[in-house]
């Protein structure tokens, strides 16, 4: 995996933190912001089981308000493992546009979409000769009772450098997804579930099994830019492509869960 040289989040936080001096002198709304979030994310195994996994990630978005509309994006980031190959690594960068309303429907409820294209920075991409991928996704959201809800299918296209195996491995061409959630606030507090369930392709057509990860996260503003969070996520198989049998559902396992911990500061 690759070293990081220079903290990419570091990068970005000032690079978006620079038109800011502007905004405040001249006292005209800028059109930059972003955030800054790092967490600490382990397994339910103890530290000394093979099994056990536990790493530091951090990142940064930089946003660009092109109109009351539309959007620009920036986003890297890089993280630490604390089992086998120690050390810090890049993950991949994207690159995006988003309109927050395509259209609105009831009182609450908007269609929203993005593009966004990927930055091949992690070892990963650089070993399958990925030059990029772009991802065109929707949401749906909206409130009803005081419970806020969206749903965003995903449709993600890989172009790599060569089609066949790379390294012994078969590359993945399509990848599609569903993310729903549900969140609900108590003042500064705030709870949300989601769950992304999605499936992929390779080169040859060849399907791979359905997956999906959960998560439930609790979440607290402690002032306008700083907020915490704790989560429990699991994942699991839910069609085994294979075979044409349902996979290993598991609703909730404390040993294979992983637990996150999360800061994010918001400028």
């Amino acid at each position: 995996m690759q070293k990081l040289q220079l903290g990419c989040g570091t990068a970005l936080l000032l690079v978006a933190s620079m038109p800011m001096t502007a905004m405040a002198e001249t006292d005209a709304p800028s059109p930059w912001g972003g955030s800054a979030s790092v967490f600490y994310s382990q397994n339910g195994y103890d530290k000394d089981d093979y099994r056990s996994l536990r790493s530091l990630h951090w990142s940064a978005t930089a946003n660009y308000k092109i109109s009351d509309n539309y959007s620009g994006y920036l986003s890297s980031g890089g993280y630490r493992t604390y089992e086998d190959k120690t050390g810090d690594f890049f993950t991949d960068s994207v690159i995006g546009l988003s309109r927050s309303s395509l259209f609105s429907f009831g009182d609450t409820g908007k269609v929203g979409a993005s593009l966004q294209f990927t930055i091949p920075t992690s070892e990963t991409s650089r070993k399958e000769d990925l030059n990029t991928a772009a991802r065109l996704g929707f949401s749906v959201s909206g409130q009803a009772v005081g419970i806020n809800f969206s749903i965003a299918p995903r449709y993600r296209k890989n172009f790599h450098q060569y089609k066949t195996t790379v390294n012994g491995k078969v590359l993945t061409e399509h990848v599609v997804s569903v993310v729903s959630s549900v969140g609900y606030g108590i003042g500064d507090a705030y709870l949300s579930g989601s769950i992304i369930g999605g499936t992929s392709w390779t080169y040859s057509s060849v399907r791979r099994d359905w997956t999906y990860v959960g998560q439930l996260s609790a979440s607290y503003k402690f002032t306008d830019a700083l907020k915490g969070a704790l989560s429990a996520s699991n994942s699991g198989v839910y069609f085994d492509a294979e075979r044409g049998t349902l996979g290993n559902i598991d609703l909730f396992n404390e040993k294979a869960a992983t637990y996150t911990a999360t800061l994010t500061y918001s400028f």
